[in-house]
């Protein structure tokens, strides 16, 4: 979109732009887009209000994953709060009856923690189908798991506005 043409012919050729300008509110983002532009701004757009967010890292060794979370967040965050282990991480050994291990996995993920996966699935005790379907009885399946440290850091992003303008 390009300016109307003015009378005089010598007059630069100007476009219409746009750039994004932060603030803690709309109106503060608006408010530096103003100042910025002066008369040459045609408009602003909000992108984003200002708003609570959260970084989150899964790892083997707790420190590590509280650096990676607060890592994560964004360099433009207004307010940033120290990572926090919401998990520490564990392993374990877990017995589920099923029928066929694919079910004895389905079930087994319903009660595991966050991240978790399994290292080792063996069938203790085979399962028993019966005669007719009388007598039918699940086998049991011992799961070997492990799940990761989990970190969570909160922050909050600024409210964020595209700014129009004559360039």
């Amino acid at each position: 979109m390009s300016a109307p043409p003015r009378s005089d012919s010598t007059a630069p050729r100007r476009d219409v732009k746009t750039q994004a300008f932060v603030g803690p509110t709309i109106e503060d983002a608006k408010r530096r887009a103003q100042e910025a532009l002066g008369t040459d701004l045609v408009r602003t757009e909000t992108v984003r209000d200002i708003h609570a967010a959260t970084s989150t890292a899964q790892g083997r060794i707790a420190e590590e994953t509280l650096r990676e979370a607060e890592r994560r967040i964004p360099a433009e965050a207004i307010e940033r709060h120290k990572a926090q282990t919401v998990q520490e991480g564990q392993a374990g050994t877990t017995e589920v009856q099923e029928f066929e291990e694919r079910e004895a996995r389905k079930v087994w993920r319903k009660g595991a923690p966050r991240g978790a996966q399994i290292d080792e699935i063996e069938c203790t005790v085979p399962a028993k189908n019966g005669v007719l379907g009388l007598g039918k009885k699940p086998g049991t399946y011992r799961v070997r798991w492990s799940a990761p440290f989990v970190a969570e850091a909160s922050y909050t992003m600024p409210a964020l506005v595209n700014a129009v303008y004559w360039g």
